[in-house]
This record gives C-alpha cells, sequence and structure tokens, in this order.
C-alpha cells in the first residue's frame, strides 16, 4: 500500500471520529431533551397517557402510574383495553378508539370512564383526548390527558343524598308543623272558650256580692280563673313561637312610656311583697322598631320573676340606656341569684330551678317566652347572676332608624325609689 492510501485511509477514519462524535452529541442531546420532557411530563398534575395504534400503553407518566397503582413497567407495553378498562366499558371504548384512529369521528374534547387499579379498585376520570399522526400526517396513537374525579364525583353524590334527605326531613317537618298548628287552634277554641265565659261569671259574681265569705270565695275564683288564662296565653304564645306563627306588629315605638307603665303596673305588687322598686332611666330614649304589646310583655314577666325571686326587704331595679344602633334594658334584683350551670337552662321552656319546684306555681314559661319574643325581635336576651348575689336579666332591641324622633338626649332622670 502507498504511501497516498495511508493519507486516504487517515482521512477516512478522522471523518469516520468526527462523524461518530457528532452523533454522540446529538444522542446526548436528544437524552437531555428525553429526560426534560419526561420530567416535564412526571410533573404534571394530571395523568398523561399513549395508545398506540394496536392499542398498548407506549407512554404513561408518574401521576398515571398513582392513579392506576401500577409501577410504570407494568403499564407499559399492555393492552390498554383489556387491562384497565371495566368490562361492562370495553366495546364501547373500543369502538371510539378505533373511529378516532380511522379519522372516522372528531377527537372527543371530554368524557369519563372508569379505570382498573392495581389494589383492586376503580377510579373515575375525566378525559381529553387528541389524535397523534407522524410526518406523514398517519394516526400513530391517541393522547389522553386525565383527571382523577372520583372524590369530587363521591362528594358529589353524598350531596346529592343529602339535599334528597333535607328536602325529605323538611317535608316531614312541613306536615309536623301543619298538624301542631291545626292542633294549636283547637287548643285554642277548647280552652279559651271555657275559661273566658268563667272569667266573666266569676267577675260579675265578684261585683254582684256584698263583703263576706262568698266574696271573698269569688275573688279568689276569679284569680284562679284570671291566673288559668295567662299561663294559657303564655303556653300558647310560646306555641306560635316555635311554630313560626307568632306575627309582630312593628313600628317606631317610644320605649319611655311603655318601661314607666310597666313600672307603674308593678310597682303595687312589688311594694305589697316588702321590696323597693327602683327607677334608674333617663328622661329620654331613643325609638325602637318593635311590637310594642310584645316588649310591654317582656319587661313584665322580668319584673315579675324579679320580683318572684327577691326577698322582703330586697331591691328591684329597671334600668335603660343606648348603646349604638340597640337600647338596653336591665332588671336587676338582690335576690339569691343562680348557678352558672341553671343560668344556661333559665330559658328554658318549663324549666325551674330545684330550689323552687316545690315553692313557685306556674309552668315555667316566663323566660323562655321571654327569649321568645326578643329572638323575633331581632334581639338578645341574657342573665348575670352569682348564687347569693341577686340576679340581672337584660335585652337588647335595635333602634328605629328611619322616623326616629329628631331631638336633643336628655339629661339622666335620676333615680326614684318606691318601697
Amino acid at each position: 500500500m502507498g504511501v497516498t492510501d495511508t493519507k486516504g485511509l487517515t482521512e477516512l477514519e478522522e471523518r469516520l471520529n468526527q462523524e461518530i462524535r457528532r452523533c454522540m452529541r446529538a444522542e446526548r442531546r436528544v437524552r437531555r431533551e428525553r429526560d426534560k420532557a419526561r420530567r416535564y411530563l412526571d410533573i404534571a398534575p394530571v395523568m398523561l397517557v399513549v395508545v398506540d395504534g394496536d392499542q398498548k400503553v407506549s407512554l404513561i407518566n408518574r401521576k398515571g402510574c398513582e392513579v392506576l397503582v401500577y409501577e410504570e413497567k407494568e403499564i407499559t407495553g399492555r393492552k390498554w383495553f383489556d387491562s384497565f378498562i371495566p368490562e361492562r366499558l370495553r366495546v364501547e371504548a373500543r369502538v371510539l378508539f378505533e373511529k378516532l384512529v380511522a379519522g372516522e369521528t372528531e377527537p372527543v374534547e371530554h368524557f369519563e370512564n372508569a379505570v382498573l387499579c392495581g389494589d383492586g379498585g376503580e377510579r373515575i376520570v375525566a378525559w381529553h383526548s387528541t389524535v397523534l399522526g407522524d410526518s406523514g400526517g398517519k394516526t400513530i396513537g391517541i393522547l389522553s390527558c386525565g383527571e382523577d374525579i372520583t372524590e369530587r364525583r363521591g362528594a358529589e353524590e353524598r350531596l346529592r343524598q343529602a339535599c334528597e334527605e333535607e328536602t325529605r326531613a323538611r317535608r316531614e317537618v312541613e306536615a309536623e308543623m301543619k298538624k301542631r298548628a291545626e292542633f294549636l287552634r283547637a287548643l285554642v277554641h277548647e280552652l279559651k272558650t271555657p275559661v273566658t265565659a268563667a272569667l266573666a261569671s266569676s267577675e260579675l259574681i265578684s261585683s254582684e256580692l256584698q263583703e263576706g265569705p262568698l266574696l271573698a270565695l269569688a275573688k279568689n275564683l276569679y284569680r284562679s280563673i284570671d291566673g288559668l288564662n295567662n299561663r294559657i296565653d303564655e303556653l300558647l304564645d310560646l306555641a306560635r313561637g316555635e311554630l313560626g306563627m307568632l306575627e309582630l306588629r312593628r313600628r317606631a315605638v317610644e320605649l319611655l312610656p311603655v318601661l314607666r307603665e310597666s313600672f307603674d303596673d308593678m310597682a303595687p305588687a312589688v311594694s305589697g311583697c316588702g321590696q323597693t322598686f327602683v327607677w334608674d332611666v333617663p328622661s329620654y330614649l331613643p325609638r325602637v322598631w318593635a311590637d310594642e304589646q310584645r316588649l310591654r310583655q317582656v319587661v313584665m314577666n322580668l319584673l315579675g320573676n324579679a320580683s318572684k325571686f327577691t326577698p322582703e326587704g330586697g331591691r328591684i331595679t329597671l334600668r335603660a340606656r343606648g348603646k349604638g344602633k340597640r337600647l338596653v334594658v336591665e332588671v336587676e334584683d338582690t335576690g339569691l341569684g343562680t348557678s352558672r350551670e341553671e343560668q344556661e337552662r333559665l330559658f328554658d321552656p318549663y324549666y325551674r330551678v330545684a330550689r323552687d319546684r316545690d315553692r313557685l306555681t306556674g309552668l315555667g314559661l316566663g323566660l323562655a317566652l321571654c327569649k321568645t319574643l326578643v329572638d323575633q325581635h331581632g334581639g338578645k336576651i341574657w342573665v348575670k347572676s352569682r348564687q347569693g348575689e341577686g340576679s340581672t336579666f337584660g335585652f337588647w332591641v335595635p333602634m328605629a332608624v328611619t322616623g326616629q324622633r329628631k331631638a336633643e338626649r336628655g339629661t339622666a332622670g335620676g333615680s326614684q325609689e318606691l318601697s
């Protein structure tokens, strides 16, 4: 072999080595790009699955493996429909796939189906699919992007069931309330008719009799029937409140006359019990948005309750003040007070403090009715008490915003005691 041939071989070898190095660099670039693409696929928060023309899985990302509960090597190369689609759905899924590959239908923008998982369970996945083609335009597979919506579908199903249950419960409650309303109307008729007649008759007898044992009996009968009438009214009002049938005639009300009249009406009874009655209310109070009669009922109940639980020689104080957009009324007494445990139940219907159950009459509805009426006004009622130190019952109702009297607030009217 001549020098020229050796030189030619050397140049050929060098060109070959350069080509090999170029191919190796290209291969490294391709590998880097492939690894980068794989990282992008694996950090995707959704499933990415490529199914080739033979219906085999050629690519799946990490999220897809997590949803299917398989390793990647256990998925790739397996037929998608035979391995990962429930049998009941396979025929329909295959038909759709074949139409997509053949170009007989447009890519499906969105559909949902179940997939079989390695743990034996099923997951519901929402898919978006697109057709993959080669450089010549030939379809080579389907790329599907899937979102696991199993929990969402479960939550939706639970919500649907809860709504159905709530609808059934509401209908049952409405039917029960209708029955109770009908019973309430019947009760009003059955109780109030004879009591009203008995009350009128006992009052007439008392007015006709002269002093003597019969007059005392007649007055006692009248007081008893009147007490029964009041208990019936309380019971009916409480029932109406529970049924949502208690209607308020609300308007802008001057609260000061209401408090004054209530104070004056209760004064003889308080004085008769040997208690001191204190008026501690400013000479001006803003109007409140309330039903005047129902508000008077609340105040009278709280004053009567205070007198009931205050011993002879004790003090009962009526206070009122404006606070922001609310008007606060308080009744303070120097009675025995109640424990914290008892305070939590004082506004429950029929509740009596243990020590008073044998001593006091009535149904124990006064405070419960007060709470119902205050709640109906959009206000709040409360009690502050310590055993042996008396109690303060208070409530607030909203002030009247429109039509409120424009006058300057007067100064405090001082305190007045009645004993």
